[in-house]
């Protein structure tokens, strides 16, 4: 008989050892991290992202972070966050600034944001 496999643990958390609990899953609504003017910049751990759907709207990826305040922060993704953010695992030290803007494409649109991401072991 083949032995049932535990499943899949979320990479941020910590395995339960020897009837310990394991690491909790912070549940709650994380706050916005804000960027106001070209240059803000904002730290903390990536704990995870998941991709997010509003009513009628096009899914994107959420970003959570843990800000060096010790608050649970989000950022929502766009195409520069989303691409920045490719290859980073969860418990990664960061810092996303955001760096500048790109004119729209087309008459009536925003400006692209345009962020970086500095990673630190």
């Amino acid at each position: 008989m083949a032995q049932a496999q535990a499943p899949a643990q979320a990479p941020h958390m910590r395995q339960a050892v020897d009837g310990e609990w394991s690491d909790p899953v912070e549940a709650g609504i994380p706050d916005r991290w804000e960027f106001d003017v070209v240059g803000d910049s904002n730290q903390g751990i990536f704990l995870r992202s998941e991709m997010v759907e509003i009513e009628g709207g096009k899914p994107f990826m959420a970003y959570d972070f843990r800000g060096d305040d010790g608050k649970l922060y989000s950022v929502l993704g766009s195409f520069s966050i989303d691409k920045a953010m490719l290859g980073v695992s969860a418990g990664t030290y960061l810092r996303l600034t955001w760096v500048g803007e790109k004119p729209a494409a087309k008459k009536g649109f925003s400006a692209a944001k345009i962020y970086s991401i500095q990673t630190r072991a």
